[in-house]
Protein backbone atom coordinates (compact mmCIF):
# COMPACT_ATOMS: atom_id res chain seq x y z
CA UNK A 1 0.00 0.00 0.00
CA UNK A 2 1.78 3.43 -1.10
CA UNK A 3 1.51 6.09 1.47
CA UNK A 4 -0.90 8.89 0.54
CA UNK A 5 1.62 12.13 0.12
CA UNK A 6 0.14 15.57 1.03
CA UNK A 7 1.32 18.97 1.07
CA UNK A 8 0.69 22.80 0.23
CA UNK A 9 3.43 22.43 -1.79
CA UNK A 10 3.61 20.79 -5.09
CA UNK A 11 7.17 20.10 -5.09
CA UNK A 12 7.22 18.85 -1.77
CA UNK A 13 5.01 16.38 -2.32
CA UNK A 14 6.89 15.50 -5.47
CA UNK A 15 10.18 15.22 -3.50
CA UNK A 16 8.18 12.60 -0.49
CA UNK A 17 6.84 10.53 -3.43
CA UNK A 18 8.35 6.96 -2.97
CA UNK A 19 10.89 5.78 -5.47
CA UNK A 20 12.64 3.05 -3.99
CA UNK A 21 9.71 1.76 -1.92
CA UNK A 22 8.14 1.59 -5.24
CA UNK A 23 11.12 -0.47 -6.56
CA UNK A 24 11.86 -3.13 -3.71
CA UNK A 25 7.92 -3.92 -4.03
CA UNK A 26 8.58 -5.47 -7.14
CA UNK A 27 10.65 -8.79 -6.15
CA UNK A 28 10.77 -9.64 -10.28
CA UNK A 29 12.64 -6.02 -10.44
CA UNK A 30 14.58 -6.53 -7.67
CA UNK A 31 15.24 -9.72 -8.75
CA UNK A 32 16.59 -8.62 -12.31
CA UNK A 33 18.49 -5.22 -11.25
CA UNK A 34 19.88 -7.57 -7.89
CA UNK A 35 21.28 -10.38 -11.22
CA UNK A 36 22.64 -7.65 -13.42
CA UNK A 37 24.22 -5.76 -10.56
CA UNK A 38 26.13 -9.33 -9.77
CA UNK A 39 27.52 -9.62 -13.41
CA UNK A 40 28.32 -6.48 -13.97
CA UNK A 41 30.49 -5.96 -10.93
CA UNK A 42 32.01 -9.57 -11.17
CA UNK A 43 32.84 -8.34 -15.21
CA UNK A 44 34.69 -5.09 -14.02
CA UNK A 45 36.19 -7.04 -10.66
CA UNK A 46 38.01 -9.93 -13.06
CA UNK A 47 39.16 -6.89 -15.61
CA UNK A 48 36.56 -8.03 -18.39
CA UNK A 49 34.67 -5.39 -19.97
CA UNK A 50 31.44 -4.99 -18.52
CA UNK A 51 28.44 -3.28 -20.37
CA UNK A 52 28.90 0.39 -21.63
CA UNK A 53 27.02 3.28 -21.33
CA UNK A 54 24.98 3.71 -24.90
CA UNK A 55 24.79 7.72 -23.91
CA UNK A 56 28.80 7.28 -23.55
CA UNK A 57 29.12 5.53 -26.75
CA UNK A 58 26.68 7.30 -28.66
CA UNK A 59 27.06 10.88 -27.72
CA UNK A 60 30.79 10.70 -26.12
CA UNK A 61 29.53 11.95 -22.57
CA UNK A 62 29.13 10.39 -19.70
CA UNK A 63 25.97 9.61 -18.07
CA UNK A 64 25.31 10.86 -14.28
CA UNK A 65 25.96 7.06 -13.49
CA UNK A 66 29.25 6.95 -15.69
CA UNK A 67 32.24 5.61 -13.49
CA UNK A 68 29.84 4.01 -10.82
CA UNK A 69 30.96 0.28 -11.13
CA UNK A 70 34.25 0.94 -10.88
CA UNK A 71 33.64 2.95 -8.06
CA UNK A 72 31.61 0.20 -6.26
CA UNK A 73 34.57 -2.36 -7.10
CA UNK A 74 37.11 -0.36 -5.56
CA UNK A 75 34.83 0.52 -2.52
CA UNK A 76 34.22 -2.94 -2.03
CA UNK A 77 37.88 -4.04 -2.06
CA UNK A 78 38.43 -0.85 0.50
CA UNK A 79 40.01 1.41 -1.83
CA UNK A 80 37.77 4.26 -0.95
CA UNK A 81 39.78 6.93 -2.43
CA UNK A 82 40.06 5.42 -5.84
CA UNK A 83 36.07 4.65 -5.38
CA UNK A 84 35.12 8.60 -4.41
CA UNK A 85 37.18 9.65 -7.46
CA UNK A 86 35.32 7.79 -10.07
CA UNK A 87 32.10 8.75 -7.99
CA UNK A 88 30.88 9.91 -5.19
CA UNK A 89 27.54 8.18 -4.88
CA UNK A 90 28.82 5.25 -5.03
CA UNK A 91 28.10 4.18 -0.67
CA UNK A 92 24.31 5.52 -2.01
CA UNK A 93 23.98 3.14 -4.50
CA UNK A 94 25.55 0.09 -2.29
CA UNK A 95 22.78 0.84 0.15
CA UNK A 96 20.34 0.95 -2.16
CA UNK A 97 21.43 -1.90 -4.47
CA UNK A 98 22.09 -3.73 -0.52
CA UNK A 99 18.31 -3.16 0.10
CA UNK A 100 17.29 -4.35 -3.46
CA UNK A 101 19.22 -7.55 -2.89
CA UNK A 102 17.30 -7.84 0.29
CA UNK A 103 14.06 -7.74 -1.12
CA UNK A 104 14.92 -10.14 -3.95
CA UNK A 105 15.34 -12.67 -1.89
CA UNK A 106 14.34 -11.83 1.82
CA UNK A 107 10.55 -13.90 3.15
CA UNK A 108 7.85 -11.51 2.93
CA UNK A 109 7.61 -10.58 6.60
CA UNK A 110 11.29 -8.90 6.72
CA UNK A 111 10.79 -7.58 3.15
CA UNK A 112 7.68 -6.02 3.94
CA UNK A 113 9.63 -4.24 7.43
CA UNK A 114 12.25 -3.47 4.91
CA UNK A 115 9.76 -2.14 2.29
CA UNK A 116 7.47 0.17 4.84
CA UNK A 117 10.51 1.21 6.68
CA UNK A 118 12.02 2.70 3.54
CA UNK A 119 8.56 4.07 2.14
CA UNK A 120 8.24 5.82 5.81
CA UNK A 121 11.72 7.29 4.89
CA UNK A 122 10.79 8.21 1.68
CA UNK A 123 7.74 9.98 2.46
CA UNK A 124 9.34 11.67 5.60
CA UNK A 125 12.20 13.00 3.96
CA UNK A 126 12.12 12.90 0.49
CA UNK A 127 15.70 11.62 0.52
CA UNK A 128 15.40 9.57 -2.39
CA UNK A 129 14.17 12.10 -4.59
CA UNK A 130 16.88 14.63 -3.07
CA UNK A 131 19.68 11.97 -3.62
CA UNK A 132 18.85 11.39 -7.04
CA UNK A 133 18.76 15.95 -8.07
CA UNK A 134 21.98 16.36 -6.08
CA UNK A 135 23.48 12.95 -8.55
CA UNK A 136 22.11 14.73 -11.55
CA UNK A 137 23.63 18.53 -10.32
CA UNK A 138 27.03 16.77 -9.06
CA UNK A 139 27.32 14.94 -12.99
CA UNK A 140 26.17 18.23 -14.54
CA UNK A 141 29.47 19.89 -11.88
CA UNK A 142 31.62 17.07 -12.92
CA UNK A 143 30.66 17.58 -17.18
CA UNK A 144 31.20 21.39 -17.09
CA UNK A 145 33.63 22.05 -14.61
CA UNK A 146 36.27 18.98 -14.76
CA UNK A 147 34.92 18.88 -18.76
CA UNK A 148 38.09 16.60 -20.92
CA UNK A 149 39.43 15.16 -17.95
CA UNK A 150 36.04 13.98 -16.16
CA UNK A 151 35.69 12.46 -19.72
CA UNK A 152 38.63 10.70 -19.88
CA UNK A 153 38.43 9.17 -16.92
CA UNK A 154 35.09 7.69 -17.17
CA UNK A 155 35.44 6.94 -20.36
CA UNK A 156 39.10 4.88 -19.63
Amino acid sequence: MQRQVTSSFPMTTALRTPILASVLKSRAICLAVTGATILQLSLVALGLPGWRSPILAFFGVPDPGGGLTRAIVAFLRGDWQTALTFHAFAPFFIVALTLIAAAAVLPASPRDKIISWVENVEVRTGLTAILLICLVVYWLGRLFFLGAAYITLIGG
